[in-house]
Formats: structure tokens, C-alpha cells, sequence
């Protein structure tokens, strides 16, 4: 804050979390942080919270994952999770393992929620995940399962499936890696009844 900021003390800053935002005053600063005195609530929480949504993507090159956590923070994501599937590029993995280990997957959030005046930080699951490990964990909770597969002939557009949720759900949203998933993924997929088939059309997106 000193450094790249310029910040000093009694600069006027913005403070937030997900109680609320408020104006303060920079009392101290130091290399690991500061002490700020909270002088005004400015805004409070929304009255309706918005619904859980759990992003399980497969791990991306540098600029596409920097631009998904961006866009899935303003989009009011509430937990991302990055993992690897039978076609991921092992480069991706490495990739994502780094910025995970290091906190630069954090970060992006964190920014990402105060450009966009979001008053909450997705959670970043800090390791790669097991695909499978990941969603059997979900089914044993109540969560609804819904995974990407634009030409699956069973796949219901995604703003139905999403339209028929109730308001308080949770939901675990599946997108897979470049090349799509795997015959042996997708079997999985079919025999799981949990897990709902979505599109968001007939094109393929890239990654």
C-alpha cells in the first residue's frame, strides 16, 4: 500500500468485507499491512444473498485463467476450483499449481471483487483437485451437479436447469479442459443420475 499506492497516513481509504463497506483513515502504516480507523458504514450486505455457485474448471493457460477468475468473481462465483482431467495440457497444471502455491490465484479475486465493488472474495481452493474426489465430495452434501457438455444429446440448455433451482440452492458447475472430457469421463458422467448434462449452445467455446 505504501509502496505501490502511496498511501500515507490519514489517507482515506475503502474498507470492505461481507458485513459491509466503510470509509476509514490510515492510523499506521507498515510493510505488512496497516491500522485504519473505521469512520462511516457506507453501504451493507444485499438483503438477498445470492445463490452458492461452485465453479470445478479444468486448468487454463496464463491470460484464460486470469480472465475466468476475473469474470466468475463479477459474476457473484462463490467458490472456484481448478482441476485436472484426462485431456488437460500438463503445462496448464503446472501452471495453475504455481499461481494456487504462490497466491496469485487469490489475488486476482481479491481485485477482482474490489473493481467490481463486490463486498465478499470468492474462495480459491488452494490445491488442484481430483475431478472425481471433488464431485463425490458434493454428493454428499445438497448440491446440485450440473456439467458442461454442449453436444450431448441429454444436455438441457443451462438457463432452464438454472431457472428451475430454488433460490437458496448450491450449485457445482463442471467445465472441462481444452479438447473436451474423455469418453471415460463422460460414461461417468452418463451414469451418475446427480450429475445434470448443460449447454450454452451448440458451439464450442475455447478455453
Amino acid at each position: 500500500m505504501k509502496n505501490v499506492l502511496r498511501l500515507r497516513s490519514s489517507s482515506r481509504v475503502s474498507i470492505f468485507n461481507k458485513l459491509g463497506e466503510w470509509d476509514g483513515s490510515i492510523v499506521e502504516l507498515s510493510k505488512n499491512g496497516a491500522t485504519v480507523d473505521l469512520i462511516e458504514k457506507t453501504r451493507e450486505p444485499p438483503p438477498v444473498k445470492p445463490p452458492c455457485v461452485h465453479l470445478v474448471c479444468a486448468c487454463l493457460k496464463k491470460n484464460p485463467m486470469k480472465t475466468l477468475l476475473e469474470k466468475t468473481t463479477e459474476v457473484n462465483v462463490s467458490k472456484i476450483t481448478f482441476v485436472k482431467t484426462a485431456n488437460t495440457d500438463g503445462a496448464n497444471v503446472r501452471l495453475a499449481g504455481k499461481w494456487l502455491d504462490g497466491g496469485k490465484a487469490s489475488d486476482v479475486v481479491k481485485e477482482g471483487s474490489e473493481q467490481c465493488g463486490r463486498l465478499d472474495v470468492p474462495d480459491v481452493t488452494n490445491k488442484i483437485g481430483d475431478l472425481k474426489a471433488v464431485i463425490d465430495d458434493a454428493q454428499q452434501g445438497d448440491v446440485r451437479i450440473a456439467v458442461c457438455r454442449e453436444r450431448s444429446p441429454a444436455s438441457v440448455p443451462i438457463v432452464e436447469f438454472a431457472g428451475g433451482l430454488p433460490p437458496d440452492s448450491s450449485l457445482m458447475l463442471l467445465v472441462g479442459p481444452e479438447g473436451g472430457w474423455s469418453p471415460l469421463e463422460e460414461e461417468w458422467f452418463d451414469s451418475e443420475s446427480k450429475i445434470v448434462p448443460v449447454s450454452l449452445g451448440s458451439n464450442v467455446l475455447r478455453a
